[in-house]
């Protein structure tokens, strides 16, 4: 039951805000260390709508969306890379790595102490290595059709 005041322009309606958001997000905390991403993104999100400045919500949502985006897998049960990586599927090699480092800054040992960030960082890191190894290799497929089908039209 919430003990805010009905006055939503008094000054203690934002911290009332504030003490619902830290609430909800000591829940998200508790389902993280039990491995429960999605039920965590729920509390996380909650509590940055209510005090969008509450310390590192932002990290624990990209914790949270790693790993909810690493839960959804592809028809052939394979991660859904471009997902972890929160990039469209046309995403070039830039961009890529551009993503790696952003969500690589927010999920570091050093700067997120959240359950889980430890393997989200992982999980950024071989979506990188798989997409850009995959893109390599549709380039260097590319050039070998371009280079036989040039050979084709020279032979004739």
């Amino acid at each position: 039951r919430s003990t805010c005041p009905k006055d939503l322009n008094s000054g203690s309606f934002m911290e009332c805000n504030k003490e619902e958001a830290i609430r909800a997000k000591e829940l998200a905390e508790k389902k993280m260390q039990n491995k429960d991403f999605n039920g965590a993104r729920k509390f996380a999100i909650k509590a940055q709508q209510l005090y969008p400045d509450l310390e590192n919500i932002t990290q624990m949502l990209i914790v949270c969306d790693v790993h909810c985006s690493a839960e959804q897998k592809l028809f052939s049960n394979e991660m859904d890379w471009y997902k972890i990586l929160q990039i469209e599927l046309t995403a070039n090699d830039t961009t890529i790595k551009k993503q790696y480092r952003k969500f690589a800054l927010q999920l570091h040992s050093n700067k997120n102490k959240f359950a889980g960030a430890k393997a989200a960082f992982k999980l950024i890191g071989e979506a990188q290595r798989v997409l850009l190894v995959s893109k390599l290799l549709v380039c260097r497929t590319i050039v070998k059709i371009m280079v036989l089908s040039m050979l084709v039209l020279i032979s004739r």
